[in-house]
């Protein structure tokens, strides 16, 4: 049987791969080095309305969007050069010439005996929907970052070890630190100070009882007073 190894498939194989290829709702399909289909499984139906005869002798990069079409050549490219398993993403083309997201997985094969690569087979699955919730979580994001930002508030957040992950302008402002110089480090051990005082205090009471707090005190070192809210979350 076809081994990470060895990448090769004897031919007393081919009944059980070609059934399996069949049944699956994946799309399972063989190319040449130059990326011409020699078989498409019956998933493509589902996955790109086409026919697997339709396909057959086709290039798979005439169907790619041309965005994307540069980075999978080059991941191809290196697929031929090492013998090794490479997944892209990417959009492809359907028969009614609209676009969806496909995560492909391809390997080399060779004949038994043979040193040279011989064809490519890959496995595909239509991962729209997951890049559209990816591309939503994104905007999301983006626009809470765009929040942040303009408010005239300082917010900074902390991971469960008290590392920064996020600080906006006025935190920077009002802590005198930029982002480059706390991004990833520790709260406590990059304001020792603070350590043993009412915000250590306060921080580690809204860590252990996982509910917001609110206080007032002097932070001599910045030589103002600070009001603040902590607000305990899942990620810190």
């Amino acid at each position: 049987m076809m081994t990470p190894e060895n990448g090769k498939v004897p031919r007393e194989s081919e009944e059980f791969y070609r059934l399996l290829a069949e049944n699956s709702t994946d799309m399972i399909s063989k190319h040449t080095l130059e990326s011409m289909f020699t078989y498409v499984s019956p998933a493509c139906r589902a996955l790109l309305g086409y026919e697997p005869e339709e396909l057959a002798r086709r290039y798979a990069y005439d169907l790619l969007h041309p965005d994307d079409l540069q980075g999978v050549k080059s991941a191809h490219s290196t697929l031929l050069q090492r013998h090794d398993v490479c997944t892209v993403n990417y959009r492809i083309r359907r028969k009614d010439g609209s676009y969806v997201w496909f995560e492909t997985t391809s390997r080399p094969l060779q004949e038994p005996g043979a040193n040279g690569v011989m064809e490519v087979v890959s496995v595909s699955r239509d991962i729209t929907e997951r890049k559209r919730a990816e591309e939503a979580l994104q905007e999301s994001n983006e626009r809470i970052t765009n929040i942040l930002e303009s408010i005239t508030d300082a917010f900074f957040a902390l991971d469960h070890e008290w590392r920064f992950t996020y600080l906006n302008r006025q935190a920077e402002r009002m802590l005198r630190r930029t982002r480059q110089e706390l991004l990833g480090e520790n709260l406590w051990e990059e304001f020792p100070e603070a350590v043993g005082s009412k915000f250590y205090e306060k921080y580690h009471e809204a860590a252990e009882s996982g509910a917001h707090v609110h206080f007032e005190e002097f932070y001599a070192p910045l030589g103002h007073w600070v009001e603040l809210h902590v607000y305990p979350s899942d990620d810190g």
